[in-house]
């Protein structure tokens, strides 16, 4: 009789901590995509103000390199690629934490407007 209540007691301790570790591996999924979210809301404000700023001027971002812009939770940087003929390629990287999300768009330049021809997140 005593060995069946050791053994009912070990297996409800077993099926509770096992449960308990679950729960910290939800909990932990659950705050990496969050900040991986949040690293890619930063990305697309960033790509919203290149894309602006290419529309613009043109000439925006060309020759500069890397552009590095802060936000309030983060950072990001934006590299803008001359392709020729009005064609660019535009990325952006969002960085909150320890988290970074990027974004690649072909864009092509017409005279007051800009047409997203692709647009790529990772």
């Amino acid at each position: 009789m005593l060995l069946i209540v050791l053994v009912l007691a070990a297996s409800g301790l077993i099926m509770a901590s096992s449960a308990a570790f679950l729960g910290l591996g939800e909990l932990e999924s659950a705050y990496d995509f969050e900040n991986g979210e949040s690293s890619l809301s930063i990305a697309e404000g960033c790509m919203e103000e290149a894309l602006e700023s290419v529309r613009e001027n043109a000439s925006y971002g060309l020759g500069l390199g890397t552009i590095v812009l802060a936000v309030s939770d983060g950072s990001c940087t934006i590299n803008i690629i001359d392709r020729g003929g009005g064609q660019r390629t535009v990325e952006t990287e969002g960085i909150f934490k320890e988290y970074h999300r990027r974004i690649e768009a072909q864009v092509t330049l017409l005279e007051n407007s800009i047409v997203v021809d692709s647009w790529q997140e990772w």
